[in-house]
């Protein structure tokens, strides 16, 4: 029984390994797209990143969903909404993306979605 328990926990252990060497190199990935040479956001790389995954036509509760998920909040303002996603804090300085779409009304769709980097210090 005891065989039978320690290969159960090594596998488990192998298994759990595996997997998070898969989740930090799709981190390693996904930063070398996302981040400059300087370890900085590439606004330019989030903003055609976010267009490719919620092209115009695509159901309002979707994005809506992702900056929730994102821990961002959006507000509905005029014709679409003005969202907010936070990703970085310290003391004197936050820093975030500002993302801003209009919605087709009546088809409760967005389009012209547009992220911008933005940043607030002392």
């Amino acid at each position: 029984m005891q065989i039978k328990t320690t290969l159960l926990s090594l596998f488990l252990l192998l298994a759990l390994t595996g997997c998070s060497s898969v989740l930090r190199g799709v981190e390693r990935l996904s930063g070398a797209l996302m981040l400059n040479e300087h370890g900085y956001l590439n606004i330019d790389s989030y903003n055609l990143i976010l267009n490719r995954r919620f092209p115009d036509g695509t159901p309002t509760q979707d994005m809506l969903a992702y900056v929730k998920q994102q821990e961002g909040k959006c507000t509905q303002q005029g014709d679409g909404y003005a969202c907010s996603i936070y990703y970085y804090a310290t003391l004197c300085l936050v820093q975030h993306i500002n993302i801003r779409f209009k919605e087709l009304a009546g088809l409760k769709t967005i389009y012209d979605l547009n992220a911008i980097a933005a940043s607030d210090g002392c």
